[in-house]
């Protein structure tokens, strides 16, 4: 479920005027885990990435994500063919990101 697009104004809004987002930022408080799926969400990230385990990734793709969670099953030949296909598309997105920036 998408939180609805003022949210962020809105949490962030009320927790400025406690202040606790200060005592969050110097480490003097922790948010409960409901309030950091709150912002999490909010600011459109996973609590991962939020409490800055770099192990992440957020996919903000339903289909992706059912199809990444099945990958465990695949047999190895199958994951290799994934791996390939991810790292073509990644190098061809990188060469097309090259020349557009060469465009006049």
């Amino acid at each position: 479920m998408e939180p609805p697009p003022n949210c962020f104004v809105i949490l962030f809004s009320s927790l400025s005027r406690t202040g606790i987002i200060s005592r969050y930022e110097t480490d003097k408080t922790i948010p409960s885990i409901d309030v950091a799926k709150k912002i999490a969400n909010a600011l459109e990230v996973s609590l991962d990435y939020l409490t800055e385990l770099d192990y992440s990734l957020y996919i903000d793709d339903q289909e992706m994500t059912k199809l990444l969670k099945g990958y465990d099953k695949l047999k190895d030949e199958e994951k290799l063919t994934i791996k390939k296909i991810i790292k073509a598309f990644s190098f061809y997105s990188k060469i097309q990101d090259t020349q557009n920036g060469f465009a006049l």
